[in-house]
């Protein structure tokens, strides 16, 4: 039976996320909120709908979901660790395990597109 982060219903879902440097810069992209509330700044990433781990690699997940979120081709991929994110409040504690990873531009003249407006 999958244990729930603190008994709330919340199962765990995993995500990726990309932490894409040029110089002294870090990719945000502006999420919208689902709920009608305030936006928030968060890296490119993807959670658990379109992880794939049993066709692909995190690194591999990474570079495709930068590409579907904002055009940009990315290389150099690398594991950088994994955090255990809960979010207890109510009515909708959710559960994630992050698989975060760093990457550089394959183009350092890229620019990204809003193309994943979510």
């Amino acid at each position: 039976m999958a244990t729930t982060a603190g008994g709330l219903g919340a199962i765990p879902r995993v995500a990726v996320v990309v932490f894409i440097a040029k110089g002294k810069t870090i990719l945000l992209g502006r999420r919208r909120s689902s709920s009608g509330g305030c936006s928030a700044f968060a890296l490119p990433g993807v959670t658990s709908s379109s992880v794939r781990p049993d066709r692909e690699s995190f690194e591999e997940c990474a570079v495709r979901e930068v590409k579907e979120e904002t055009g940009l081709d990315i290389e150099k991929t690398e594991y950088i660790t994994v955090t255990n994110n809960l979010f207890l409040q109510k009515p909708k504690p959710s559960h994630y395990v992050t698989i975060c990873v760093r990457a550089v531009l394959a183009d350092e003249q890229q620019e990204p597109q809003n193309i994943e407006p979510a």
